[in-house]
């Protein structure tokens, strides 16, 4: 990459760690790209990771939920993107590097890549459907799918866990968990059988019952 291509990429980066923006995309080779440019009526599906390292396992989310899930009208169009937040930069230590280098090691395996100071996922959500995207997919581990329903992270919103999924959950937004296995016994999770607090229990059938939530298959080659 020319020396004017390293630095806008550097620029871009720290559009968000510097709070001058709220989101910046880079695409499949790392080049800083215009959101609109990347998304505008595409189907997305979001894997939201600390990529650090990036692991086959990633990868193979994405495919999973890209392979089982994208309609036929969507294979051409259909973009697997890779989501860094940057909630707390202040709390990382030389952030800025850091943050290049996990773009660095995304671009190597051709993943487009955004970066927001979003804690929220439905943040997130709401950014995406700026672009006409008919459809988004954010794809998640079972075990990372049940902080959901942890009250902490959205104690300052009136409506807590409710609201929150809520607005998630709007027209066209979805939600595809790849199974994780239990540490202890090896077992399957699966999201109808994983630790959620009894209130939300009832919730949790009504996300599943209405098609919100998909249980994808493990890849063969991960059984």
């Amino acid at each position: 990459p020319s020396t004017a291509w390293i630095r806008a990429r550097a620029s871009e980066a720290d559009l968000v760690l510097e709070k001058l923006g709220r989101a910046v995309m880079f695409a499949s080779d790392g080049q800083p790209v215009e959101p609109g440019g990347g998304l505008y009526k595409r189907p997305v599906f979001v894997l939201r990771e600390s990529f650090k390292p990036v692991l086959p396992v990633d990868l193979d989310m994405l495919a999973a939920a890209t392979e089982q899930l994208q309609e036929a009208k969507d294979r051409e169009a259909a973009v697997s993107l890779a989501e860094i937040t940057i909630a707390d930069p202040a709390a990382q230590a030389d952030v800025h590097t850091d943050l290049l280098g996990r773009l660095d090691a995304l671009a190597a395996v051709g993943l487009p890549t955004l970066v927001t100071d979003m804690g929220e996922l439905f943040r997130v959500a709401g950014f995406l459907r700026r672009y006409a995207t008919p459809r988004v997919v954010f794809v998640a581990g079972t075990q990372s799918f049940a902080a959901l329903f942890d009250e902490k992270p959205f104690e300052n919103l009136p409506g807590g866990v409710f609201e929150a999924l809520g607005r998630l959950f709007t027209r066209g937004v979805t939600l595809a968990l790849y199974p994780d296995r239990d540490p202890r016994t090896g077992e399957i999770l699966r999201a109808s059988t994983v630790a959620v607090p009894p209130e939300y229990r009832h919730l949790l059938r009504h996300l599943l019952d209405n098609g919100l939530i998909h249980e994808l298959r493990e890849l063969a080659a991960r059984q």
